[in-house]
């Protein structure tokens, strides 16, 4: 399995303050990001190499809406540094007296394996 979470924490660390979704309390700083590994799902594989497909779920938050907004427009370009991510659902949410956008991102990364996985023939 193939980890990209410090590659996304700090593409997106230079938009705001990030945290992992496990991590946000109510001592994070605001405006801020957070965001979570949904799946990471391997979907080609050979013997030496495959390919895995990682979705996260990427959110900002802010007292604002135009904020918040902003902040995604950022994570757009900040994430193509990493890869090449599709955008694959959006939405929003209200918790008290802050906003959040929600977006789900899909990149599909080449790995190589550690340990040679067997194909049978």
């Amino acid at each position: 399995m193939i980890n990209i979470n410090e590659d996304i924490k700090a593409a997106l660390g230079e938009i705001a303050p990030t945290y992992y979704e496990l991590f946000l309390d109510k001592d994070s700083v605001i405006p801020c990001i957070s965001y979570s590994v949904i799946s990471n799902a391997e979907e080609q594989i050979a013997n030496t190499a495959g390919y895995s497909r990682i979705t996260v779920r990427v959110k900002a938050w802010a007292p604002r809406l135009t904020d918040a907004l902003s902040m995604m427009e950022r994570i757009d370009d900040a994430l193509a540094t990493i890869g090449v991510f599709t955008r694959r659902g959006a939405g929003e949410l209200a918790d008290g007296s802050l906003v959040c956008e929600i977006a789900d991102y899909s990149i599909l990364i080449r790995e190589t394996y550690s340990t040679p996985r067997h194909m049978e023939e």
